[in-house]
């Protein structure tokens, strides 16, 4: 039996503020549990051009001064203060032998990714993937995949909001854009501010990485913000009545954070059709699940001209999330149970 009020974890990941490791580490703060952590945003959140970027690209690790500054700020943390638990948040890019060689009794890894595409593991990781006692996902069809390549023991975790930061403050009939979507530029969502125009949508708000470098001059009609974080997203969030609620391909998604961080803000989501979804929010009672992209700019266009009736879906809505056990706090319970299993 691991578990216990006195339990030490250290954590390892990027602890930026609003991030979901940086969520799930406050959620197991609110446990009262004994806890440290290292940060590593320095490097997973690294500037174009840098030179973390120039190593990530040509080699897909570290370069070694930071590797060096890593190590003594382990050494630091731990020196005196042994942890039970080490707990590493997608640290797939951090050299494995450090991490592994941190004295502790349970040796935990969680990714929010899909753990099977490629561009989410390296050699470096996968050679040492067996030797970490449990293994979160947040993917329920990695659970029998890594249950074929590793004996670690594989525990799926339900997505979540942060309750400090994902509430409803402003009024939906008061919010200043019709409909949003918060998330990265990728290929297949390319042209999305062209078909949001396209759709007759107005007021539209797109947030997010990358969105901007691909279109330096906006887009006529359409607000291009950048990635926000912390109070900036709360912020955000609170002046969008529609919210679109899409999937990552390339992560092969059936349900995402912001399905429950949308809901959260008091938004009315709007989103693709899977069976995650569908058991998450009710289909036309308390969101609107679509097939394809196609369907859903469509309802986006009617929006509109239907806000008064669909205000109190958005409320249902709502109140299914906050009214569940969908906090990160809720998350880490359950995990902290997890460690009287190993």
């Amino acid at each position: 039996m691991i578990a216990g009020a006195n339990l030490r974890i250290l954590f390892v990941g990027d602890l930026t503020t609003g991030g979901n490791a940086c969520s799930l580490v406050n959620g197991f703060r609110n446990l009262e549990l004994n806890i440290r952590t290292v940060d590593t945003s320095s490097y997973e959140r690294k500037s174009i051009g840098s030179k973390e970027w120039f190593y990530h690209k040509m080699f897909q690790q570290p370069s070694k001064s930071w590797e060096n500054v890593f190590r003594q700020r382990l050494q630091e943390v731990v020196s005196g203060w042994i942890p039970d638990v080490l707990f590493c948040i997608k640290t797939i890019h951090i050299p494995q032998a450090i991490l592994h060689s941190i004295p502790c009794n349970l040796r935990v890894h969680l990714s929010f990714d899909d753990v099977s595409n490629l561009s989410n593991l390296t050699r470096d990781y996968l050679q040492f993937e067996r030797s970490w006692d449990i293994i979160f996902t947040s993917k329920i069809f990695n659970v029998p995949e890594l249950q074929k390549r590793t004996k670690s023991q594989i525990e799926y975790f339900d997505n979540a909001f942060d309750e400090k930061l994902h509430f409803p403050s402003i009024r939906f009939s008061e919010r200043k854009w019709d409909v949003g979507f918060v998330g990265a530029h990728r290929p297949d969502r390319h042209n999305l501010p062209n078909l949001l125009i396209d759709a007759g949508i107005r007021r539209p708000v797109i947030a997010g990485p990358r969105w901007r470098r691909f279109y330096p001059f906006g887009v006529r009609g359409v607000d291009l913000l950048p990635e926000l974080f912390g109070n900036a997203y709360t912020d955000l969030g609170n002046q969008i009545k529609l919210g679109l609620c899409l999937l990552n391909s390339d992560n092969r998604d059936q349900i995402t954070m912001r399905s429950y961080e949308l809901p959260a803000l008091g938004q009315l989501v709007v989103g693709l059709e899977t069976d995650q979804h569908l058991d998450l929010l009710e289909n036309q009672k308390e969101a609107f699940w679509f097939k394809t992209l196609d369907e859903i700019l469509q309802f986006g266009g009617e929006f509109q001209y239907r806000q008064s009736e669909f205000a109190d879906i958005a409320l249902a809505g709502t109140r299914r999330i906050l009214g569940g056990k969908n906090t990160y706090t809720d998350r880490a319970r359950t995990m902290y149970t997890t460690f009287d299993q190993v």
